[in-house]
């Protein structure tokens, strides 16, 4: 009996599911189909994303490899606007330090700041500080402070990064102490930077740019053999940067070495090697011009320029005294249009120091006095005021 029973149930069973399979048999199918069809899409765009991703690694680290910082600049552009994120965030951030390379100062200062205004991430904040250390001799200290501040706060890991380039830029406020650790251990860390990554030309120039900040700070505290021991260093780290093709034309590097040689005018002078002195401050004038771009002079440019004239024009007048330096003419051409408005330290400063030495008290003051309201404290002390000179008493209608 039980037999029977289990038959029949079996039948109904089997009835019900010939029911339900003609009603939903081919919905079940095609569920199945699209299971198994979205595994196998899913495992095909799984190996596509990973060859994408491989052919970007492998762009970026070609892009990395090339040595013309104009050339990786445009490659890093390129992958930046194809990439996925994370790579396209990097490769902004080579982009801009590409641009920096070539010289590209300003656009490459203000790629870094649209890539920290557009990550708040490690990427963001290590934009944050090339700019900053990027503007750091240019910019005002609110303008730095404000750049930084994001970083500069008590639970950021980055705060330690922030107040080294502030402090690295007090060398105008007479805070020289802090500026000194400062620099010391922006030196460090970009020692640490360029020994894992060698072929980095924005790292080893700046390298050299705060090596020379530091031996200028040496020499200004009387510490010559100090400062020849770190001018030395600097100025072999920038010349071993010319076998770097693409380095031709980098304003950043002529602007280091420019400064490199006044130091070494300054520190030849002191030696009372007047000949040595004179071709070092040739040499500093020489590569402060090669910083002009078209014909386009920035502050900076400028400053250098009229620096290495002050020091050319002491050391013309050391070997003929009583005669007007004729670098100290080509001084006043080139600051006096700028100077008469301008509020920047890297102008006044020499504009004081070229009006004081050629007796134009007038002047001198009105532009100390600018620099004074802002609490400049020259690294170098002023010299003394001297008897009016036909530099400047020849072309008091002009102004």
């Amino acid at each position: 009996m039980s037999d029977i029973f289990r038959e029949v149930e079996e039948d109904v069973r089997r009835e019900r599911f010939e029911k339900l399979w003609k009603a939903y048999g081919n919905y079940a199918i095609a569920a199945l189909v699209l299971l198994f069809a979205g595994i196998a899409g899913w495992q095909v765009w799984e190996r596509h994303d990973a060859q994408e991703r491989a052919k970007v690694s492998d762009a970026f680290l070609a892009a990395q490899r090339i040595t013309n910082p104009q050339t990786a600049a445009s490659t890093f552009a390129d992958i930046a606007r194809t990439a996925p994120k994370g790579y396209a965030e990097l490769a902004r951030l080579s982009e801009a330090g590409a641009m920096f390379a070539s010289g590209q100062t300003g656009p490459a200062v203000d790629l870094y700041k649209q890539i920290a205004k557009d990550d708040n991430g490690p990427v963001g904040a290590v934009a944050r500080l090339r700019a900053a250390w990027a503007t750091a001799d240019t910019a005002t200290r609110k303008d730095l402070a404000d750049l930084v501040k994001p970083l500069d706060q008590a639970n950021s890991p980055w705060r330690q990064n922030a107040q080294e380039v502030l402090a690295a830029s007090l060398d105008t406020t007479g805070r020289y102490d802090e500026s000194l650790r400062a620099l010391a251990a922006a030196d460090d860390g970009l020692k640490t930077l360029t020994k894992h990554d060698p072929d980095n030309v924005p790292w080893r120039v700046t390298m050299a740019s705060v090596q020379i900040r530091r031996a200028s700070h040496a020499f200004a505290a009387g510490q010559l053999a100090a400062a020849e021991q770190l001018l030395s260093i600097a100025m072999d780290n920038l010349h071993n940067l010319e076998p770097f093709t693409g380095i031709k034309g980098n304003r950043e590097i002529d602007r280091a070495l420019s400064r490199g040689w006044l130091l070494r005018a300054r520190l030849a002078w002191r030696r009372d090697s007047l000949r040595a002195a004179t071709a070092a401050a040739n040499e500093s004038f020489a590569e402060a011009r090669k910083g002009i771009a078209g014909n386009t002079i920035d502050d900076g440019n400028l400053a250098d320029q009229a620096d290495a004239l002050l020091v050319l024009g002491s050391l013309q007048q050391a070997q003929l005294p009583g005669t007007p330096p004729p670098a100290w003419a080509e001084a006043h051409a080139l600051l006096a249009g700028r100077a008469r408005a301008s509020y920047y330290w890297r102008v006044l400063d020499p504009w004081v120091r070229l009006c004081r030495l050629t007796g134009d008290a007038v002047r001198a003051q009105v532009a100390f006095d600018r620099l004074n309201a802002s609490g400049y404290v020259p690294l170098q002390p002023w010299p003394a005021t001297s008897q009016p000179s036909p530099v400047t008493e020849g072309d008091q209608h002009v102004h």
